[in-house]
Order: C-alpha cells, then sequence, then structure tokens
C-alpha cells in the first residue's frame, strides 16, 4: 500500500475538491492519499464530498493551523 500526499492549503473551495479528484484518479485503489487542507470550508466540505463519492476518510489529524486527511481510495 502506497501514500501518496498532497498539500493543498491555500487552495480555495471548490479549486480544492477538483484537485483532489485529479490527485485520487492517480491513486490505486486500495491506497492512501494524504491531504493537508485549511481549517474553515475545506475541512467542512471536503471529507463530506469524498464520502459521496465512495471513499474512505481513515483519519483526520488536526495540525497547527491545518487538517491533515487519510483517504483509502475505493473506487
Amino acid at each position: 500500500m502506497l501514500t501518496t500526499k498532497v498539500d493543498l492549503r491555500g487552495v480555495p473551495c471548490p479549486l480544492n475538491l477538483v484537485k483532489v479528484k485529479l490527485a485520487i484518479e492517480k491513486t490505486a485503489v486500495g491506497d492512501i492519499l494524504e491531504i493537508e487542507i485549511d481549517d474553515g470550508e475545506p475541512i467542512q466540505n471536503l471529507p463530506v464530498s469524498l464520502g459521496r463519492q465512495g471513499q474512505e476518510i481513515v483519519e483526520t489529524i488536526k495540525c497547527q493551523g491545518y487538517f491533515r486527511l487519510k483517504v483509502r481510495r475505493r473506487l
């Protein structure tokens, strides 16, 4: 299982969702995509959108001024 990292801090909604979709497409099914996103709208919207797409949020970590999501590609 590989982990790919994407730093989307400073990238506003909905552009961060577009970038995450592109990153997920490059991630093999079962692998982990680690995403760094800002507090506020991104952390409120992105996990919901990923869940609707059928992806699995494995872990959410609050860091200093941002969040780190670990997402397992399911589809």
